[in-house]
């Protein structure tokens, strides 16, 4: 899947380039806004914590642009696969990914202390 989207953004880089990388910008943004939500949910499941924006610009193929927009476009739609993961996650499992016991969710402030 990796390859065929890669080679989706290659097909296209000869037509973002120079002048026109800003002239067609707004056409191949939504792409690459959702590109860039894959790519940082991804490094999230697997670093848990979320990728710096120059991290996030290598992940681009080819010659291709991210702009800031762009960026904060895909991280703040990752932040909903975000959510719908834990909330799948906790409804099939009873907990959540990491959080072993109660402790730990006290310690990050989302269980009730004991009264």
């Amino acid at each position: 899947m990796q390859s065929t989207i890669q080679n989706l953004f290659k097909s296209v880089e000869q037509d973002l380039q120079g002048i026109n990388a800003y002239r067609y910008q707004r056409q191949i943004s939504g792409g690459i806004q959702e590109y860039m939500e894959a790519v940082l949910f991804q490094h999230y499941l697997e670093a848990e914590k979320v990728a710096a924006y120059d991290d996030a610009s290598r992940a681009i193929p080819g010659n291709l642009k991210l702009t800031h927009a762009d960026y904060l476009l895909g991280l703040f739609d990752m932040t909903g696969e975000l959510m719908r993961f834990a909330v799948t996650y906790l409804a099939t499992n009873g907990t959540l990914p990491g959080a072993d016991d109660a402790e730990q969710l006290r310690r990050l402030d989302l269980w009730p202390a004991a009264r």
